[in-house]
């Protein structure tokens, strides 16, 4: 299908998505596209795109519905901006109404239970383990960008991490001590299941190759049955919500959290731009629970 090929490219090149934020859109549209039968998709008009809501909202929840529309809107925005079609047919169909979801997150105590327990584990996997979970909770970077981490990210004097977010927009995160002490251990005895040479990611799984997304979400599952009084199965992303969820209790301002957290809204980031990394660095160390015994970050003198 040449449009949707014509509007993979968009994504990637112009846009700059992430491969998996590409797929997504592409298969909404190719849904779509099922949805019309024999009308082309440059063809379709309002009545199409609200029969198609309607179709996924009888199958699915609100979220995934509107998802979708949200794949197909952007394809539309895609061919008015190529000249192909004068109007968004599907710019003026309202998304569905979703309950609001409260995020998972962990309380301080049981975040402390959860990264204590994993002292006990010497082995070189239980390094990296603790090194992982402190570091996530530690930064609140999202999983996919912990694990697409390469060892020149992390600046261990300094105390921050250096992160490619979506949108491959870079941002400067501090660290807090005891995820710099964890991480500091771990690269220590990285070399041990790095068989292969130059391989860069920080974190390896047991075959000497980077950790995934997928893995971590298998690790984190098991450190959190072995637990003791954790009651909970949680996703990485909920460590990322205890970040700034503790952030925000212990008075870091919404804004700084916001500039941490790398949230990708333009009308957001505009807010915080003035925020530099030396800001961050202090907001940090006044909020968050780990940030005691952290080495600050300090400047050279002019």
């Amino acid at each position: 299908m040449e449009l949707l090929d014509r509007f993979r490219d968009y994504l990637a090149r112009e846009k700059r998505f992430s491969p998996h934020t590409v797929e997504a859109y592409c298969r909404d549209v190719e849904l779509f596209a099922t949805s019309l039968g024999d009308t082309a998709l440059d063809e379709a008009e309002r009545y199409d795109v609200r029969a198609f809501l309607v179709e996924e909202l009888s199958a699915h929840e609100a979220t995934t519905a509107g998802r979708r529309l949200a794949g197909v809107r952007k394809f539309f925005d895609f061919l008015v901006k190529q000249g192909l079609v004068e109007r968004n047919v599907a710019g003026t169909t309202r998304y569905p109404k979703t309950r609001k979801h409260v995020p998972t997150h962990l309380s301080v105590d049981e975040t402390f239970a959860l990264l204590d327990g994993m002292k006990d584990d010497p082995s070189e996997l239980g390094t990296r383990d603790r090194a992982v979970f402190e570091l996530l909770y530690g930064t609140g970077l999202r999983v996919g960008e912990l694990t697409s981490l390469d060892v020149g990210a992390i600046d261990l004097a300094e105390g921050y991490v250096r992160v490619l977010g979506k949108g491959s927009k870079e941002r400067e995160v501090p660290i807090g001590g005891a995820a710099l002490r964890a991480l500091a251990e771990w690269l220590r005895v990285r070399p041990s299941l790095a068989p292969r040479a130059g391989e860069r990611a920080v974190f390896l799984n047991a075959r000497g190759t980077r950790l995934t997304p997928r893995g971590v979400q298998y690790l984190l599952r098991r450190r959190c049955l072995l637990t003791p009084h954790l009651w909970k199965t949680v996703s990485p992303h909920a460590l990322r919500h205890s970040y700034a969820t503790h952030l925000l209790i212990n008075g870091a301002d919404l804004r700084y959290i916001q500039a941490l957290l790398g949230h990708a809204s333009l009308a957001t980031t505009q807010k915080y731009t003035h925020a530099g990394i030396e800001q961050l660095m202090a907001v940090y160390d006044r909020a968050h629970p780990h940030a005691r015994g952290r080495t600050p970050r300090t400047k050279e003198p002019r």
